[in-house]
């Protein structure tokens, strides 16, 4: 079953999505609430970060003194409301330097691709309320080189200084006085990648069927609607195969189906979802948009032919509620991810193994992951990858030092619970026919 303060929380957005948000339905919120689901319910906004949208909702935005309910003190409510100023004051500035960054990238001559980010605040009411932390831009690896010398003219730095940036599929950049934070990615999705690096395959010829929007007045290059849509899916659904994937993902999602619904093409989303057996997992998504966050839409005509009326959309709804933005919303969490990326890696392959062999295999992979999987913690892998033996000794290390500080029972229960979670979400990878 889904959460009652998990399904509040959608009401809400649902409500500031459509802009019918009004402050007798805040009553109606946050009345029918006790303090421990209040203070939840405030949490998860903050997890999901959908937190200023929620503030929107309740309207709560102005008057200290005008505290909701007794679960709620005018001193939390003057709390939230500095934090939601300070986000939307942050995100308007990290906006106007995106847009002069950018600017200035088309007065060298290059025009990256925007995907999401900017694009998909766009599609608010209020676009500086739905925060982001990063920019993403898609360019022609063959570029890659003037890029990089423009993005260090212009006073930004390597996030991983010791990051092989030719090898890399995505490369981050950095303004610690801005906050700018830019990532750069020569594909759609990463090509070494053994669980999802085969998602590229959707894309063929995506440079070629770029087109430009004006936003807030400046020109940017974006994806057409319908490769937009398609990549926010899978994008979706690479978090997903990680630790999972937040409502503000699906937000953005439904929201700009609904506005490009007449530019997307239908019947080519639905072909190229097949070929990567993501149909299930996208009509899940859009039955839990159509359903819960859009109170009056024009997709369900659009999504005729989808059938998403038949998809069970609530094992997924649930999953997404706890994981909080990218699954983020517990260690066990993201350490069960081991298990989805193997399950996943196992099918790309073909492979078939009895369970135990499955098991002993994830297990053997949380212990001694990957080179890729440790270069982030350990960057002198970068230079020295022959000095993986050593890392893993390192990361043992850390972990017994965990182990003496928290104790071994409360390490091994984290251990147990990551495995029965990680088995769960293989489940849910099932159920979907992802695997």
């Amino acid at each position: 079953m889904i959460d009652s303060v998990h399904l509040q929380l959608l009401k809400i957005l649902s409500e500031v999505l459509s802009g019918q948000h009004t402050s007798e339905d805040r009553k109606n919120h946050v009345f029918s609430m006790d303090k421990k689901q209040l203070r939840k319910l405030f949490e998860d906004s903050i997890h999901h970060q959908v937190f200023t949208l929620l503030m929107d909702g309740l309207h709560l935005t102005d008057s200290p003194e005008d505290s909701p309910a007794d679960g709620l003190s005018a001193a939390s409510l003057q709390r939230y409301q500095i934090l939601y100023r300070n986000e939307i004051i942050r995100q308007a500035q990290k906006t106007a330097d995106f847009q002069l960054f950018y600017e200035y990238l088309a007065s060298k001559g290059l025009h990256p691709i925007v995907m999401k980010g900017i694009v998909c605040r766009d599609l608010y009411v209020d676009p500086e309320h739905r925060p982001s932390s990063d920019e993403d831009l898609l360019i022609d690896p063959a570029e890659f080189d003037q890029y990089h010398q423009a993005v260090l003219d212009y006073g930004l730095t390597l996030v991983a200084s010791n990051e092989d940036i030719h090898e890399a599929s995505e490369v981050s950049y950095q303004n610690d006085e801005s906050h700018l934070y830019i990532e750069i990615h020569k594909a759609l999705f990463a090509e070494d990648s053994k669980a999802y690096g085969n998602l590229n395959k959707c894309f063929e010829g995506v440079l070629d069927r770029v087109q430009t929007r004006e936003i807030y007045g400046t020109t940017f290059h974006v994806l057409n609607p319908t490769d937009h849509l398609l990549y926010m899916i899978l994008h979706a659904l690479k978090h997903f195969l990680y630790s999972g994937f937040g409502i503000r993902q699906v937000c953005d999602l439904i929201l700009f189906a609904e506005r490009y619904r007449e530019e997307i093409d239908w019947e080519h989303l639905s072909k190229e979802l097949t070929k990567v057996y993501a149909r299930d997992f996208a009509r899940a998504l859009f039955k839990i948009g159509v359903k819960y966050l859009l109170s009056e839409n024009h997709l369900q005509s659009c999504l005729s032919s989808w059938h998403v009326e038949k998809i069970n959309e609530e094992p997924l709804l649930i999953d997404i509620m706890e994981g909080g933005l990218y699954g983020a919303s517990s260690k066990t969490r993201l350490h069960s991810s081991n298990m989805t990326l193997s399950a996943m890696e196992a099918k790309q392959k073909g492979v078939r193994k009895t369970r135990s062999n499955r098991t002993g295999r994830t297990v053997l992979k949380s212990v001694f992951p990957p080179l890729k999987g440790m270069r982030t913690r350990y960057p002198y892998l970068n230079k020295a990858p022959f000095l993986l033996p050593a890392a893993w000794v390192q990361r043992m290390a850390h972990y017994l030092k965990e182990t003496r500080r928290s104790g071994k029972g409360s390490t091994i229960k984290e251990s147990s619970e990551s495995i029965r979670l990680g088995k769960e979400r293989v489940e849910l990878l099932k159920k979907y026919h992802i695997i």
